[in-house]
């Protein structure tokens, strides 16, 4: 009976319905439904958007090293993205948080001066005379489960 029954499921998924990319004069066949074809993967509108989302940061990150703190977008993917930095792991140097967010340090700098000046992160020394960033008014126990991973 375990037989048929796979038989019968393996005749089920190959009786599914094809489509065929979306794209003018492709005709491959898509996965999962998909709209589009793996060739043509960048017309997906969630793909579309994270395209946009990366092309913003960059044009913010290089206004915020052409302009300084005050190019910052407190809202904005990279802001974001050190502020979770800092509560995944604490209290950090800069030289620490170029390397995890692979930014350049002119840029990190700058986004950590206007996070400061709005006292949402304190300036600090390592034991090293190194410069250090913390997180202000945090309690690392109250982590929401998204951090965790």
């Amino acid at each position: 009976m375990r037989s048929l029954k796979a038989l019968q499921m393996a005749v089920a998924a190959t009786n599914k319905e094809v489509t065929i990319c979306r794209v003018d004069q492709c005709q491959q066949t898509t996965r999962e439904g998909k709209s589009f074809c793996t060739d043509h993967i960048e017309f997906q509108p969630y793909i579309r958007d994270l395209i946009k989302r990366m092309a913003d940061r960059k044009l913010e990150d290089e206004q915020v090293r052409r302009e300084g703190s005050k190019a910052v977008n407190l809202d904005g993917i990279t802001a974001g993205e050190i502020l979770l930095h800092l509560r995944q792991g604490g209290t950090r140097t800069e030289e620490r948080l170029e390397r995890e967010t692979r930014l350049d340090k002119v840029i990190i700098h700058n986004y950590l001066v206007r996070l400061s000046m709005e006292g949402t992160i304190k300036f600090g020394r390592t034991s090293r005379n190194n410069t250090c960033v913390r997180l202000v008014n945090y309690d690392p126990s109250q982590l929401l489960e998204e951090d965790n991973g």
